[in-house]
């Protein structure tokens, strides 16, 4: 997700918007929206549903939303103060799909334990939280990202970034992917995610297509094929990055960076397949069915467009 601040970065509203316009995007995700309390979108439009801190450090976040029906989650799962949190509810799919929008400032905290409530069934997350982990496409590990790993793998969630980077420090001449998404399982077949091109801000413009239609999965398990596996490069990579990431004196942290070695590792040295069979969408080309097969469809809604700034 990017963030784009309005004033810091001297966009225009209407280049979002219009970035918007070409990518059919129904939802603008803003966080740092720095939106003035006079801002109004009634007339281009949107709607839009917005969290403005109270202090005057706040970030802000907020929703632009055009042509769906939406409701505001109230959100009340964490008193750190220094994560901003803001979520919608649509119809997606005949079902309720919960949107959370997330801010957080760089600093060396550990994330909330119980932010994991919030990643339940038909949840997409986006935001910038400042967590890097080398699975996002970072390129280092730091607490909020060994946190957010942690979270996603204890509820199963799983990451739309395909390690692309989404942020470049003009100071440092670094690239990271900061801007994150990641969903619950039962909706992954149906989400894409892009990176778009640059359009004056540090961080680069997400765009994440949630498809109405896909085919039907049942029966599905993951495996790892250990008999093709390539153990002597496993257990040679992983002493060698044992060895570059000396123990400290925090057993969680030290953990977890473990746990991470071992699993991109054997990612990278062992064989991983899925059994799967598939069950086909009902077609019926029978002439007096179409209309209420037309109105099956509008009703379980079309592709929705999520950008994210």
């Amino acid at each position: 997700m990017n963030r784009i601040s309005i004033s810091a970065t001297r966009l225009k509203l209407d280049q979002i918007l219009d970035l918007a316009d070409i990518h059919g995007a129904q939802i603008i995700a803003l966080q740092e929206s720095n939106l003035k309390d006079s801002t109004y979108f009634k007339n281009q439009g949107y709607n839009i549903s917005r969290s403005d801190r109270k202090d005057k450090h706040g970030g802000r976040l907020a929703f632009l939303i055009r042509d769906l029906t939406y409701e505001s989650i109230d959100i009340d799962c964490t008193n750190d103060s220094d994560l901003e949190l803001q979520g919608i509810k649509i119809c997606w799919r005949g079902k309720k799909l919960n949107i959370i929008n997330a801010y957080r400032p760089p600093n060396n905290k550990s994330l909330p334990s119980d932010l994991i409530n919030l990643f339940v069934e038909n949840t997409i997350f986006i935001g910038d939280l400042n967590a890097k982990h080398l699975n996002c496409g970072c390129s280092a590990n730091n607490q909020q990202g060994l946190d957010l790993i942690n979270m996603i793998d204890d509820s199963g969630f799983c990451f739309l970034n395909d390690g692309t980077p989404t942020h470049s420090s003009y100071s440092y001449a670094t690239v990271e992917a900061l801007d994150i998404a990641f969903v619950s399982p039962n909706i992954f077949p149906g989400c894409k995610w892009s990176v778009l091109g640059n359009i004056g801000s540090d961080h680069l413009p997400i765009l994440i297509k949630l498809d109405a239609r896909q085919p039907a999965y049942k029966d599905r398990k993951k495996f790892w094929n250990f008999k093709k596996a390539d153990w002597e490069s496993y257990a040679s990579s992983v002493d060698s990055k044992i060895n570059k990431n000396p123990l400290t004196n925090d057993v969680e942290f030290d953990w977890l960076t473990l746990k991470d070695i071992i699993i991109r590792n054997a990612k990278n040295t062992i064989p991983r397949g899925n059994f799967r069979k598939t069950k086909k969408h009902f077609i019926h080309k029978s002439e007096p069915l179409q209309n209420l097969l037309e109105e099956k469809r509008y009703l379980l809604g079309a592709s929705v467009y999520l950008l994210n700034l």
